[in-house]
């Protein structure tokens, strides 16, 4: 199914569970691996959060490095998670079990944590966050960072950008982060154009040989189809969570109009697992 439309999965133990160990993350990493191949592309988000401590700080470290592990066992993508906690996520991804691609979720540093990110060779992927405006080091950092080492997420549903935040964020809101990031790179904005689209529409290249995909009605409910022109990460961030549950986020566009229960939901196409009694 998710080859049908153009998203794919992450699938980690986030730093709040830490605690409860890696033993379903890495069950789940093999089938999905083994059964569907090519549909989980990284492992996380996964890393150190020293903001809530809802795990310990020796209990993240652990998982997080256990992670980075998997992912270069598995020779996925690492999806890293870090707040207030830069010197310690760096002493684990400096370490000799870092895969070949390493994204920066939802990044939160200035510049000098995006210069050690990016003499990882990490991509940067930023949020809403960037249309804060106290955000003037995220911003710095967004600024320096190449075209080719830049992604846009929505972290959905948190961190809505302005003018929507304190909303619940969601993909349709990736165009405003583009537009505010194409300000900052001082390039020209993307544009997402819309248009009532016939049924099975085929795969429309985007302008300047750019990253994109048309949906149909059959996969948009509301009936409207569109394109993205800017390098998005395009995921389904599946992130097994306390009771063993799954939860998701989705990071690229979706149509923006019809009724609110009617909108397209990518975390409707998996269902929740829970973890197996003892």
């Amino acid at each position: 199914m998710p080859g049908d439309f153009g998203a794919w999965a992450t699938v980690g133990l986030h730093p709040h569970d830490a605690s409860e160990g890696l033993d379903l993350v890495e069950r789940v990493l093999e089938e999905a691996v083994a059964e569907h191949p090519g549909v989980v592309v990284a492992v996380g988000e996964c890393g150190l959060d020293y903001h809530y401590d809802h795990s310990p700080r020796p209990a993240q470290r652990e998982m997080f490095a256990a992670q980075v592990a998997l992912a270069r066992r598995f020779n996925l993508t690492l999806v890293v998670h870090t707040r207030q906690a830069w010197d310690d996520t760096f002493a684990i991804l400096e370490g000799p079990d870092r895969p070949a691609h390493v994204v920066m979720h939802c990044f939160t540093g200035g510049p000098d944590e995006a210069r050690r990110c990016l003499d990882l060779d990490a991509f940067l992927s930023f949020s809403g966050i960037v249309t804060f405006k106290n955000a003037t080091d995220v911003r710095a950092a967004a600024a320096l960072c190449p075209l080719d080492r830049l992604l846009v997420e929505t972290d959905a549903p948190f961190l809505a950008p302005v003018p929507h935040r304190g909303e619940d964020n969601r993909p349709a809101l990736v165009p405003v982060v583009g537009a505010a990031m194409a300000a900052i790179k001082a390039v020209p904005p993307p544009t997402w154009p819309r248009r009532r689209a016939r049924r099975r529409a085929p795969p429309s290249p985007c302008p300047d040989g750019a990253v994109g995909r048309r949906f149909s009605r059959a996969d948009a409910p509301s009936g409207e189809s569109f394109a993205v022109s800017l390098p998005i990460l395009t995921v389904v961030d599946l992130v097994v969570s306390r009771g063993g549950r799954r939860r998701f986020s989705t990071s690229f566009p979706e149509p923006a109009s019809g009724p609110p229960k009617r909108r397209w939901r990518l975390r409707h196409a998996l269902r929740p697992v829970r973890r197996p009694s003892p």
